[in-house]
Protein backbone atom coordinates (compact mmCIF):
# COMPACT_ATOMS: atom_id res chain seq x y z
CA UNK A 1 0.00 0.00 0.00
CA UNK A 2 1.67 3.51 -1.12
CA UNK A 3 2.75 5.49 1.82
CA UNK A 4 2.66 9.46 2.15
CA UNK A 5 6.61 9.36 1.59
CA UNK A 6 5.46 8.00 -2.13
CA UNK A 7 3.69 11.15 -3.03
CA UNK A 8 6.72 13.53 -2.55
CA UNK A 9 9.80 14.36 -4.90
CA UNK A 10 11.59 16.58 -2.54
CA UNK A 11 13.20 13.96 0.00
CA UNK A 12 12.93 15.98 3.24
CA UNK A 13 9.18 16.48 2.32
CA UNK A 14 8.56 12.95 1.99
CA UNK A 15 10.68 12.70 5.12
CA UNK A 16 8.51 14.97 6.89
CA UNK A 17 5.18 13.71 5.62
CA UNK A 18 6.15 10.29 6.53
CA UNK A 19 7.15 10.94 10.11
CA UNK A 20 3.87 12.86 10.43
CA UNK A 21 2.02 9.42 9.23
CA UNK A 22 4.06 7.33 11.38
CA UNK A 23 3.02 10.13 14.22
CA UNK A 24 -0.99 9.95 13.23
CA UNK A 25 -1.47 6.08 14.11
CA UNK A 26 -0.78 7.23 17.68
CA UNK A 27 -2.69 9.85 17.83
CA UNK A 28 -5.67 8.19 18.97
CA UNK A 29 -6.44 8.70 22.56
CA UNK A 30 -4.25 11.72 23.22
CA UNK A 31 -4.73 13.88 20.85
CA UNK A 32 -7.67 15.66 20.58
CA UNK A 33 -8.99 16.63 17.37
CA UNK A 34 -10.68 19.78 16.66
CA UNK A 35 -12.98 21.72 14.31
CA UNK A 36 -14.91 19.29 12.79
CA UNK A 37 -12.35 16.31 12.64
CA UNK A 38 -14.48 14.34 15.44
CA UNK A 39 -17.54 14.36 13.48
CA UNK A 40 -15.45 12.99 10.51
CA UNK A 41 -13.66 10.66 12.38
CA UNK A 42 -16.87 9.11 13.36
CA UNK A 43 -16.76 5.41 11.51
CA UNK A 44 -20.62 4.78 10.97
CA UNK A 45 -21.12 8.10 9.04
CA UNK A 46 -18.27 7.63 6.60
CA UNK A 47 -16.95 4.29 7.10
CA UNK A 48 -14.50 4.70 4.12
CA UNK A 49 -12.74 7.03 5.78
CA UNK A 50 -9.35 6.57 6.86
CA UNK A 51 -9.09 8.14 10.36
CA UNK A 52 -5.32 8.71 10.14
CA UNK A 53 -5.18 10.80 7.32
CA UNK A 54 -7.53 12.88 10.07
CA UNK A 55 -5.43 13.04 12.64
CA UNK A 56 -2.18 13.45 10.32
CA UNK A 57 -4.27 16.88 8.56
CA UNK A 58 -5.18 18.30 12.28
CA UNK A 59 -2.04 17.35 13.81
CA UNK A 60 0.64 19.32 11.20
CA UNK A 61 -2.41 22.01 10.77
CA UNK A 62 -2.19 22.77 14.61
CA UNK A 63 1.29 22.61 14.34
CA UNK A 64 1.76 25.27 11.61
CA UNK A 65 -0.31 27.44 13.31
CA UNK A 66 0.64 27.17 16.77
CA UNK A 67 3.95 29.09 16.32
CA UNK A 68 4.66 32.55 14.83
CA UNK A 69 7.14 30.72 12.04
CA UNK A 70 4.78 28.13 10.23
CA UNK A 71 5.05 25.42 12.92
CA UNK A 72 8.89 25.55 12.23
CA UNK A 73 9.31 25.68 16.18
CA UNK A 74 6.60 23.26 16.90
CA UNK A 75 7.04 20.57 14.54
CA UNK A 76 11.09 20.60 14.68
CA UNK A 77 10.62 20.34 18.79
CA UNK A 78 8.73 17.50 18.04
CA UNK A 79 10.99 15.42 15.31
CA UNK A 80 14.03 16.72 16.42
CA UNK A 81 14.27 18.39 13.32
CA UNK A 82 14.81 21.20 11.29
CA UNK A 83 12.22 21.39 8.43
CA UNK A 84 12.06 24.83 6.76
CA UNK A 85 8.61 26.50 7.19
CA UNK A 86 7.84 25.97 3.28
CA UNK A 87 8.92 22.48 3.38
CA UNK A 88 6.01 21.67 6.47
CA UNK A 89 3.41 24.29 4.25
CA UNK A 90 3.74 21.81 1.35
CA UNK A 91 2.99 18.39 4.15
CA UNK A 92 0.35 20.62 5.46
CA UNK A 93 -1.08 21.11 2.23
CA UNK A 94 -0.56 17.51 0.98
CA UNK A 95 -2.82 16.19 4.25
CA UNK A 96 -5.44 18.74 3.86
CA UNK A 97 -5.82 17.41 0.48
CA UNK A 98 -5.95 13.78 1.23
CA UNK A 99 -8.52 14.74 4.09
CA UNK A 100 -10.95 16.64 1.68
CA UNK A 101 -10.19 13.39 -0.79
CA UNK A 102 -10.70 10.79 2.09
CA UNK A 103 -14.07 12.47 2.69
CA UNK A 104 -14.98 12.17 -0.90
CA UNK A 105 -13.90 8.56 -1.87
CA UNK A 106 -12.51 8.06 -5.39
CA UNK A 107 -14.35 10.17 -7.09
CA UNK A 108 -16.06 12.31 -4.78
CA UNK A 109 -12.96 13.32 -3.36
CA UNK A 110 -10.92 14.15 -6.88
CA UNK A 111 -14.23 16.33 -7.43
CA UNK A 112 -14.06 17.97 -4.38
CA UNK A 113 -10.64 18.90 -4.27
CA UNK A 114 -10.71 20.16 -7.60
CA UNK A 115 -13.19 22.57 -6.63
CA UNK A 116 -12.42 23.53 -3.50
CA UNK A 117 -8.53 23.45 -3.85
CA UNK A 118 -8.82 25.67 -7.14
CA UNK A 119 -10.88 28.31 -5.40
CA UNK A 120 -8.78 28.33 -2.38
CA UNK A 121 -5.48 28.56 -4.23
CA UNK A 122 -6.59 30.85 -6.90
CA UNK A 123 -9.54 32.90 -5.49
CA UNK A 124 -9.72 33.43 -1.62
CA UNK A 125 -5.64 33.12 -1.42
CA UNK A 126 -4.71 35.81 -3.49
CA UNK A 127 -7.95 37.37 -2.71
CA UNK A 128 -6.40 37.93 1.05
CA UNK A 129 -2.77 38.99 0.27
CA UNK A 130 -3.93 41.04 -2.52
CA UNK A 131 -6.20 43.28 0.28
CA UNK A 132 -3.22 42.83 3.10
CA UNK A 133 -1.36 44.28 0.17
CA UNK A 134 -3.52 47.26 -0.66
CA UNK A 135 -3.18 48.53 3.11
CA UNK A 136 0.25 48.11 3.67
CA UNK A 137 1.83 48.21 -0.05
CA UNK A 138 2.55 50.52 -2.90
CA UNK A 139 0.89 49.22 -5.89
CA UNK A 140 4.02 48.21 -7.40
CA UNK A 141 5.28 46.14 -4.56
CA UNK A 142 1.26 45.13 -3.50
CA UNK A 143 1.58 44.03 -7.80
CA UNK A 144 4.61 41.96 -6.97
CA UNK A 145 3.73 40.30 -3.93
CA UNK A 146 0.21 39.50 -5.40
CA UNK A 147 2.13 37.51 -8.20
CA UNK A 148 4.58 35.75 -6.59
CA UNK A 149 1.27 34.56 -4.06
CA UNK A 150 -0.44 33.04 -7.13
CA UNK A 151 2.69 31.10 -8.69
CA UNK A 152 3.27 29.67 -5.19
CA UNK A 153 -0.24 29.06 -5.33
CA UNK A 154 -0.13 27.26 -8.63
CA UNK A 155 2.76 25.26 -7.14
CA UNK A 156 0.72 24.14 -4.08
CA UNK A 157 -2.70 23.37 -6.05
CA UNK A 158 -0.36 21.06 -9.29
CA UNK A 159 2.16 19.48 -6.29
CA UNK A 160 1.55 19.01 -2.85
CA UNK A 161 -2.48 19.46 -3.43
CA UNK A 162 -2.92 17.07 -6.06
CA UNK A 163 -0.84 14.16 -4.45
CA UNK A 164 -2.87 14.52 -1.76
CA UNK A 165 -5.79 14.35 -3.25
CA UNK A 166 -4.90 10.78 -4.94
CA UNK A 167 -3.37 10.31 -1.48
CA UNK A 168 -6.82 10.68 0.26
CA UNK A 169 -9.19 9.74 -2.11
CA UNK A 170 -8.20 6.12 -3.15
CA UNK A 171 -5.77 5.28 -0.13
CA UNK A 172 -8.76 4.71 2.33
CA UNK A 173 -10.87 3.09 -0.50
CA UNK A 174 -8.82 0.50 -0.57
CA UNK A 175 -8.16 0.05 3.09
CA UNK A 176 -12.25 0.29 3.42
CA UNK A 177 -12.41 -2.25 0.79
CA UNK A 178 -10.23 -4.63 2.27
CA UNK A 179 -11.96 -4.61 5.58
CA UNK A 180 -15.06 -5.55 3.86
CA UNK A 181 -13.83 -8.19 1.43
CA UNK A 182 -10.61 -9.45 3.03
CA UNK A 183 -7.92 -10.40 0.75
CA UNK A 184 -7.14 -14.00 0.21
CA UNK A 185 -4.17 -15.13 2.47
CA UNK A 186 -1.59 -15.61 -0.05
CA UNK A 187 0.83 -18.23 0.26
CA UNK A 188 4.60 -17.89 0.50
CA UNK A 189 6.43 -18.41 -2.57
CA UNK A 190 8.69 -20.93 -2.66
Amino acid sequence: MPEPKDYFQNPREADLANRVWQLSEKLPGYWRLSSTHPWFANKPYFPWINTRIIYARDWITNMREGDDVGGVELVNRQFKSDFTAIEIANVEHFYVAALLGTIGGPVGGVVLNAIGDSIWEMAVGPTRIAWNCALRYSAKDGARILAHNIKDNWNQLTGPDWAGTRFGSFFPFTDFLDEVNPPAQRSPKP
